[in-house]
């Protein structure tokens, strides 16, 4: 359970808005397609931040603040999949930290491109928890406030989900609700710590994008692991299990629960398989 014990979230895979017709997009299409390649490895990964950059740079060249804005966001999310693949080390994990960062940077860069997009708050935020969860737990402790700062603008924001304008809590299957939620679970009571609140974001996650019979987004699999886990700590050992069962059923067929977070859902499988089986019949 350590990967997901010191995760905070994880990526929103959206179809592209940007067509390719110009030098810039055709970049942009390009780092695209590394990206859902991403399951191939870390050289893949990246070659979809280095020409991710090329794209925004060339749209910096364009004027076309389009691309340069989804060109940000796309190396931000590349970087946080990369530090996910640096290997676990005894804390500080600076090859971890020095990833994150530089994702924390790419988003602040569409940040300046797009000050009232969700979008780039969210990946601020979640490369912020990554950061200071592989500096170590000082280091959470001060980047909790930009962190929440962070991911709660994302909630208020206005993001663009499949080419439709939508409330930022709604991006990544409710990914900002999911971010403070976990934060909440994994702070000390003494530094802004809140369990209630934590299982209050998380139920909210899960049930309204992972439960949604209408599908309005495929499944997030990081709802269902920290849900259960939050609904196990708060005494709710048969919830969870439920909950659990949902997603492991899927083992078979991860793109059937979510075709566009494979590699992610492959993953959060294996923990919620070693999970499940700790808590028994």
């Amino acid at each position: 359970m350590n990967r997901v014990l010191f995760s905070i979230v994880t990526f929103l895979v959206t179809v592209p808005t940007v067509l390719a017709n110009t030098p810039q997009k055709k970049l942009y299409e390009q780092a695209w397609q590394l990206f859902l390649d991403r399951e191939r490895g870390v050289e893949t990964t990246r070659n979809c931040v280095s020409t991710a950059r090329r794209a925004a740079n060339a749209a910096v060249d364009a004027g076309d603040k389009e691309v340069q804005f989804e060109a940000f966001i796309l190396e931000s999310r590349c970087l946080y999949y990369e530090g996910m693949l640096v290997p676990e080390a005894e804390t500080p994990n600076r090859p971890k930290m020095a990833v994150h960062e530089r994702g924390m940077n790419a988003a602040k860069e569409a940040l300046k491109v797009e000050p009232n997009r969700a979008e780039g708050h969210y990946y601020l935020a979640i490369n912020h928890g990554r950061y200071g969860l592989a500096a170590g737990v000082d280091n959470v402790l001060e980047e909790r406030t930009d962190l929440k700062r962070a991911a709660e603008t994302a909630m208020r924001k206005k993001a663009i989900i499949d080419g439709k304008t939508v409330v930022g809590r709604e991006i990544d299957c409710w990914g900002p609700a999911r971010t403070l939620g976990w934060m909440y679970f994994k702070l000390p009571i003494t530094h802004d710590g809140n369990k209630a609140a934590a299982l209050d974001l998380l139920g909210k996650a899960y049930e309204n994008c992972n439960a949604d019979p209408k599908k309005k987004q495929y499944p997030n699999s990081l709802n269902v692991i920290y849900y259960s886990t939050v609904l196990v700590d708060r005494g709710q050992k048969e919830k969870a299990k439920q909950v659990l069962d949902e997603l492991i059923r899927f083992e078979g067929n991860p793109a059937a629960y979510n075709p566009e977070r494979v590699p992610e859902t492959r993953m959060d499988i294996r923990d919620a398989k070693i999970f499940r089986k700790s808590l028994g019949n």
